[in-house]
């Protein structure tokens, strides 16, 4: 292909791939004259370059709608619905000339006059008398194939289209000429331009093509100048990015996972040695590796929008299609996910906003009879948490028909009425994922044929995800994609089963415990702090806090020799047999939970992902395989594989747990506590969400840093504390810790031994003047101290919210009799995860948003807070932009804000010059938030 053709392609991929939504922003915005420059000044581009290089059909298809360009610029053309309409079918016409031109090096055959002449009627006004309306074609989203190559890379050269800076950013076509003007201005228009490509392109030397294209790339320069002067903070920095190839890359990540395995060789080595001297070295090298690979995935990593950026134009065409009105949200575009990842997920998540448009959202009509807004929304959000993307497809239609879905499920054989009555929703809404299963009442060319749901979720299962349904009748529906960030590195849990040594994916374990096995027959008693492994009808489950779980043998499935189990003597089982208990890894994928019987569980290790031989890539229960620190090769289970081998399984834990949700009220939140001993006369407890992990330490390896015990702990020092003062942590042996991860920040809570983890109500009574405690609290008839974690990291971390010292006082309850709502905002998960136990204590009933945008769509469900407690830094929104937009609702400005800041309060209340707060507390004075929500709250009152 000529290299001045390559170099336009480039240019022009670039700059056509962000024009769908800037149409579709200048339809809802027509008087954005910086919207419509920008799009006339790219289709200038295109017509002269296509001009100057012999492409006919695409010059004149950019020249005829340049034209109508020009006249909405100058405004002697409205951008209307239909217009836009029709400038988006121009470029639709435009992308598929420039794939045609680079797939072959030259223009494909075809007359594009039918196009033009309705882009010259709407040009000279005749738009209404020629077409009333022009219907948009659909955005081209390629059809979802169950086979590999759906899900495969693209290759190298539109990988790098893709994954390069826009034109914005690079400089990109020439979009502002002098240089350029008068020779653009001189090409021939539609009428014109007759000529055959060849004579066209004989008539222009290669050495003045050079000079063109040449001169074109240099004005690109002056006018990213321009922009910069005029105060565009993109172009300042177009300088810093480069293009790199994907396959060095690629290579630069196989190296650095190569060199996390070398690393992990080493440290296992050095760990079976009585004594090194290789300690230091080798704690440097593993922290030096680490930033490496961190680097490196981070050259990887690609914002979420990347892959969202049709879905404004596909909605927009669906909306008219369906005459349906919806808009679009987005939420979340920068959150990153690696390159691959983004391909693969890509068309997957296409479909299910097609099917939220389709399925998912009621017509205006329909709207207006349930007190909607006529106008629907669809949700896109997507947010990190616990080592995973989460991307959240949400809709505010009708929801799911619970009776359609049953109804249809048993027609088409997919379960018996019977089975379907004792079904819960979550386990029907599984149904929608199955291949051939449609509602819709009719085929239309959107849906109804029963095709894309099944090979969404096999192709989200390919790259190690889950997708999970819920819904609200009259509400909506929300379809959450869990995605692992990287395929390459992943962190498994190492078991051993028959004598073999496997591998699970950390992400998809939630606990493991050890349990009895019991004879129902001759055991009739049960102990609360047990976990029983019980049999019925011929399957073995597990009894776990009154809820039973299925229960897969990893020997049975994989055929090797069967740990021997306990056998009776007489009628009681062998005290002395040491099968007597069993460990169990409880896995979670989606909505589906069962416990996975293993012989022994080994660490956690960080290991690269090695792809399957051919011979057992057909095998479900293997996702790949693994060298671990010791040389050997371990295969990684895919607990996705290990479910399909239990067949139809009724889970009864979801079952379970919405009847429970279902009967508890709304004063009666109920959270995990994880139940501990650490000294002293009370057991104490803290909200499982709170704790990072827990684990076994050796503390005969513990050291002293100051006047601080510390111990290393995965290639950084943990700092160590106590609960209680009168516990001694032992100087040799096994002791349990409580790890605490705070941004970087990490804790051990050194504890006697580990109770439970029970799901309790939070009904917190207050206790005064008791550093660490926030209260006690009743569970199974025992009382528990409600340990205060954020005391302890204050002791422990003196530049923990810039304060030397905290001490907690609580015990400043809310006067008025029922409990008042708070909406707490801030973007530190863990400063909300501790903070609201501690309003809860002072009898407030809390409900958290991760940031302000989060927070505004709370508020528009609901406005039936009585104090909003909202951090200042934040992403997407400050708290103060937020502060401001509620006072312009009528419906929010009645609600009193605090502004909650981790620096002085003075630097806030300069700042609030329209006085939107009413109260500013520092993050490190939680006695003086409650104080401050409670004397508000009076005055509010009393006013």
């Amino acid at each position: 292909m000529d290299e001045l053709i390559s170099e336009f392609l480039s240019e022009t991929n670039d700059s056509l791939g962000d024009l769908d939504n800037q149409l579709i922003v200048l339809e809802q915005n027509p008087d954005d004259h910086a919207i419509i420059d920008s799009i006339f000044r790219v289709m200038h581009t295109i017509k002269g370059t296509c001009g100057f290089l012999g492409l006919d059909r695409l010059a004149k298809v950019a020249h005829a709608s340049e034209d109508v360009l020009d006249n909405i610029r100058n405004e002697a053309l409205k951008p209307t619905p239909q217009v836009i309409s029709l400038i988006l079918e121009s470029i639709d016409r435009i992308k598929s000339l420039v794939e045609a031109l680079e797939e072959s090096g030259a223009e494909p055959q075809g007359s594009d006059q039918e196009l033009i002449e309705k882009l010259h009627d709407c040009a000279t006004g005749k738009l209404s008398s020629v077409s009333a309306a022009v219907a948009a074609e659909p955005a081209p989203v390629e059809m979802l194939q169950e086979n590999e190559a759906a899900t495969s890379d693209t290759d190298a050269l539109q990988a790098a289209f893709d994954a390069a800076p826009g034109p914005e950013e690079e400089g990109g076509i020439p979009t502002d000429s002098d240089d350029l003007q008068a020779l653009f201005d001189a090409t021939p228009g539609p009428a014109d331009m007759a000529t055959p490509p060849q004579k066209a392109d004989a008539g222009i030397s290669n050495e003045a093509k050079a000079k063109a294209v040449a001169a074109g790339l240099a004005a690109t320069e002056k006018t990213a100048a321009k922009e910069k002067d005029e105060g565009g903070e993109k172009d300042k920095n177009a300088n810093q990015f480069i293009r790199v190839n994907l396959g060095l890359l690629e290579n630069l990540m196989q190296m650095a996972s190569e060199l996390v395995l070398t690393r992990n060789q080493l440290l296992q080595l050095n760990r079976n040695a009585a004594a090194s001297t290789f300690n230091t070295p080798l704690q440097r090298l593993s922290h030096i590796t680490s930033d490496l690979q961190e680097g490196v995935m981070k050259t990887r990593m690609q914002a979420i929008g990347n892959a969202w950026s049709k879905f404004p134009r596909i909605v927009r065409d669906l909306s008219i299609d369906l005459g349906k009105k919806i808009d679009l949200v987005m939420v979340g575009e920068d959150t990153e996910i690696d390159r691959q990842m983004l391909e693969m997920v890509k068309d997957p998540l296409t479909h299910m906003v097609r099917n939220a448009c389709d399925h998912g959202m009621d017509n205006p009509e329909q709207r207006r009879a349930a007190g909607k807004n006529e106008t629907g929304k669809v949700t896109l959000h997507a947010y990190h948490e616990g080592g995973n993307v989460i991307i959240k497809i949400s809709d505010d239609g009708p929801g799911i028909n619970v009776d359609k879905v049953k109804k249809k499920a048993i027609d088409s054989g997919l379960t018996t009425e019977a089975e379907a009555a004792t079904m819960s929703n979550k386990q029907i809404y599984q149904f929608i994922l199955k291949p051939g299963f449609s509602t819709a009442d009719k085929v239309t060319a959107v849906s109804g044929r029963g095709v894309g749901m099944d090979v969404v979720v096999s192709n989200i299962v390919k790259i190690g995800g889950t997708l999970e349904v819920n819904s609200v009748p009259g509400k909506g529906s929300d379809f959450i994609v869990k995605l692992p960030l990287t395929l390459a590195i992943m962190s498994v849990l190492v078991i051993e089963t028959g004598g073999q040594s496997y591998a699970i994916p950390q992400l998809r374990v939630s606990e493991i415990v050890h349990a009895k096995f019991r004879d129902q027959q001759v055991d009739n008693t049960l102990n609360n702090e047990e976990f029983y492994i019980e049999t019925l009808n011929q399957s073995k489950v597990l009894r776990l806090r009154g809820e039973l779980l299925p229960l897969i043998s990893l020997n049975e499935i994989l055929k090797l020799p069967p740990k021997e189990e306990p056998k009776p003597e007489g009628n009681v089982l062998s005290i002395n047999s040491k099968a007597k208990k069993q460990y169990v890894v409880i896995c979670e994928m989606g909505s589906h939970h069962f416990g996975l019987m293993v012989d022994r569980v080994f660490d956690t290790e960080e290991i690269v992902v090695k792809p399957l031989s051919p011979m057992v890539r057909g095998i479900d229960v293997f996702s790949g395989c693994t060298i671990l620190g010791d040389g050997s090769v371990i295969m990684i289970l895919d607990p996705n594989g290990l479910i399909k081998t239990m067949g139809n399984i009724n889970f009864k834990k979801e079952e379970e747990q919405e009847h429970k949700l279902r009967n508890v009220g709304s004063g009666e939140e109920r959270i995990n506590f994880l139940l501990f001993r650490a000294g002293g006369k009370a057991p104490r407890a803290v909200p499982v969400e709170l704790v990072s992990r827990l684990e076994e330490i050796d503390t005969s390896k513990i050291e002293w840093a100051g006047n601080r015990q510390v111990i290393q702990y995965r290639g950084e020092l943990m700092r160590l504390v106590t609960a209680d003062d009168s516990y001694q942590i032992p100087k040799e042996g096994i002791a349990q810790v409580v790890v605490f991860n705070d941004e970087g920040k990490v804790m051990g809570l050194v504890v006697e031994h580990i109770i439970d983890i029970i799901e309790h109500k939070m009904n917190v009574r207050s206790l005064v003047g008791q550093s660490g405690i926030l209260g006690s609290l009743v569970i199974n008839e025992a009382t528990y101290d409600l340990i205060d974690v954020g005391f302890y990291f204050s002791n422990t971390f003196s530049d923990w919210l810039a304060t030397k010292e905290m001490e907690t006082k609580s015990g400043k309850i809310a006067t008025d009799g029922a409990a008042k709502r708070i909406l707490l905002i801030d973007d530190s998960p863990f400063f909300r995860k501790f903070m609201k136990p501690i309003l809860i204590v002072a009898n407030y009933q809390v409900v958290t948003a991760e940031n302000a945008l989060k927070a505004l769509d709370i508020l528009e469900e609901s406005a039936d807070f009585d104090a909003i407690i909202t951090d200042i830094d934040m992403p997407h929104m400050t708290g103060l932009e937020f502060a401001e937009k509620c006072k312009e609702n009528p419906r929010l400005k009645h609600i009193p804000l605090v502004a909650l800041t981790s620096y002085a309060s003075s630097d806030v209340r300069e700042k609030d010059t329209k006085n939107c707060f009413n109260g500013f507390v520092s993050k490190s004075d939680r006695d003086k938030l409650v104080d401050t929500i409670t004397q508000i709250l009076h005055h509010t009152m009393a006013a």
